[in-house]
């Protein structure tokens, strides 16, 4: 059995109990669950996330762990300190190792081939070897890789609305002006 109740302090319904009545300095929403004849009291500043609802879309329903799983798979296939700007630069078609290293300077030449090898691992890019001797490659984006331009589009465009802010926001802070 569950109760809430506007409780002001201190409460009648403690005196002659073995549970030591709440000090409340102004009247607070409580909520009084009975089990197994112990009385549990909550302020509403817990954190009730195991509440499960009746299945409908609500805020307060939680993700699906199928969901979430794809979700994480996604993110990690994604996260990297230079994936998003090796995508980014192959947007513009098949580049070579050293051009690609170039271009995202100052990647070091480790770096950069243990993040190629994880985007080629997760199917996002290609490697082609073009020569033998010397061994040149070149690296382009997969079908899955082009699939994800109308997101780059969408970040982009959120990083133009709300760029600018962050960074002044940022200069600010460096300055000490946002600080109060």
């Amino acid at each position: 059995m569950t109760k809430t109740v506007l409780m002001p302090s201190p409460s009648p319904w403690f005196s002659g109990s073995d549970v030591a009545p709440l000090t409340l300095h102004r009247p607070h929403l409580v909520t009084i669950s009975v089990r197994a004849s112990r009385m549990k009291i909550e302020t509403g500043m817990e954190n009730n996330t195991s509440d499960l609802c009746d299945g409908g879309d609500c805020e307060s329903c939680p993700t699906d762990p199928a969901l979430l799983l794809e979700f994480k798979h996604a993110i990690h296939a994604l996260s990297g300190k230079w994936k998003l700007e090796i995508l980014f630069t192959l947007m513009n078609g098949g580049v070579r190792f050293g051009a690609l290293r170039r271009a995202l300077a100052p990647i070091t030449q480790h770096m950069l081939t243990a993040q190629l090898r994880e985007l080629e691992r997760d199917g996002l890019i290609a490697r082609k070897v073009l020569t033998e001797k010397p061994l040149q490659v070149a690296y382009e984006l997969t079908d899955s890789a082009w699939s994800l331009t109308p997101a780059f589009r969408e970040l982009l465009a959120w990083s133009k609305t709300f760029g600018a802010r962050r960074s002044a926001v940022a200069g600010e802070t460096q300055l000490g002006i946002g600080i109060g």
